[in-house]
C-alpha cells in the first residue's frame, strides 16, 4: 500500500505469497458402520511464521463447526499430521499431533495445544524449518466418553528383577469400574529403597514435566525441542510410570539419565546451566483407552535386593 487517503487505499499487487495446503476429515457415525459420514475440507494458509499457526488452527476448527458444533455432550477423536522440510529429524518424519477431548468447547481449548508446535518450529533460532502439509481428520462420537482412574492395586513390596501385575480402575459415568492391568517387571539393576508408582493420563503426565525435569522446557537446542514435541501427552493414553527420587540430569534441553556419578560430577562441573531432575523414570508403561482421562492413582513402591542364589558348598 503507498497511498492511504480519504477516498480509499491504493496500492501494487506484487507476487503471490507461498501457499500451505490444509485439509480437513469430519468423520461423523451414524446408526451403523455403513453410516458413518466424512467431509472432507479444503484450504490454502499463507506461510508465514506467526500467521501460519492460528490460521491452521481456525481452518480445522470452522470445518468442524460448518460440519457439526463444538457446544455438545461429544467426544471428539483427532490426529493433524504436518509435513516439514528442514533438518533431518524432522523432514523424514512428521510431527502427529493426537489425542481426544470431551464436552462443548473442547475442541476450541486445543487452540494452545495446535498452535504452540507449529510457533515453537517455525520461530526456533536454531534451524530453518518450513511446513509443507497439513493433514487432519477429527472424529466425532456421543455420548462423551469420560473415564476417572478410581484407584491402583498391585504389590506394594517388590523385589529387583521380579515381575508383578498391577491393576487400575476406571470408572466411566453410569457404567460399572472395568480395570487395565498392566505386566511390570522391575529391572535387576535398580537398588533397594522406596519408589512411587503412578497412573494417570499421558496429558497429565506431560503437565508434571515442567517440575519433573523443567530444563526439557528451556529452548537450548532443536533436537531438545522436537523430542519435547514428540512427547505423548493424549488424555486417551493410560500411563503407569514406576518413579525414583531424581539423580537425572538435563543439559540443554536433553534429558540426561542413568550417568555413573563421576561423568555426572564431570559434566555439572563444565555446564552449570545443567539442571538436577526431581524424579527418573525407572519404566513407563501405556495403555489406549476409549476416552478421556481424569484423575490419578499413586501408590508407594518397596524394592529389595535381590536375593543371591545359595551356593552348593553352603548346602547342608
Amino acid at each position: 500500500v503507498h497511498h492511504d487517503q480519504r477516498a480509499g487505499l491504493s496500492g501494487r499487487l506484487g507476487p503471490g505469497p507461498d501457499l500451505i495446503p490444509v485439509t480437513v476429515e469430519i468423520v461423523r457415525p451414524g446408526g451403523s458402520a455403513q453410516e458413518t459420514t466424512t467431509q472432507s475440507h479444503s484450504f490454502q494458509v499463507v506461510a508465514d511464521p506467526f500467521l501460519t499457526p492460528p490460521l491452521v488452527f481456525w481452518s480445522l476448527y470452522n470445518s468442524l463447526l460448518v460440519s457439526g458444533d463444538d457446544q455438545s455432550q461429544q467426544t471428539v477423536r483427532y490426529e493433524v499430521t504436518t509435513f516439514w522440510s528442514g533438518p533431518e529429524a524432522l523432514a523424514s518424519r512428521p510431527l502427529v499431533l493426537a489425542g481426544v477431548v470431551a464436552g462443548p468447547g473442547g475442541v476450541q481449548g486445543l487452540a494452545g495445544e495446535w498452535m504452540a508446535p507449529l510457533t515453537i518450529l517455525l520461530n526456533n533460532p536454531y534451524e530453518r524449518t518450513q511446513l509443507q502439509e497439513v493433514r487432519a481428520r477429527l472424529e466425532l462420537s456421543r455420548p462423551m466418553a469420560i473415564e476417572t482412574i478410581g484407584g491402583l492395586a498391585g504389590p506394594r513390596v517388590l523385589t529387583a528383577g521380579q515381575e508383578a501385575t498391577f491393576r487400575v480402575e476406571l470408572q466411566a459415568r453410569n457404567t460399572a469400574p472395568h480395570f487395565v492391568d498392566f505386566d511390570l517387571v522391575v529391572p535387576a539393576h535398580v537398588q533397594p529403597g522406596t519408589y512411587r508408582l503412578a497412573a494417570a493420563s499421558a496429558a497429565e503426565f506431560f503437565a508434571l514435566e515442567a517440575q519433573r525435569a523443567a530444563g526439557r522446557f528451556q529452548m537450548n537446542s532443536f533436537g531438545g525441542a522436537l523430542d519435547l514435541l514428540r512427547t505423548e501427552r493424549s488424555q486417551a493414553k493410560l500411563v503407569l510410570a514406576l518413579l525414583a527420587p531424581g539423580e537425572g540430569m538435563v543439559m540443554r534441553g536433553r534429558e540426561l539419565a542413568g550417568l555413573p556419578n563421576t561423568v555426572a560430577k564431570l559434566l555439572k562441573s563444565a555446564d552449570p546451566e545443567i539442571e538436577p531432575t526431581l524424579a527418573d523414570y525407572i519404566l513407563r508403561l501405556e495403555r489406549s483407552t476409549a476416552g478421556v482421562l481424569q484423575g490419578h492413582a499413586i501408590q508407594s513402591i518397596q524394592i529389595r535386593p535381590a536375593a543371591d542364589p545359595i551356593q552348593g558348598s553352603g548346602r547342608p
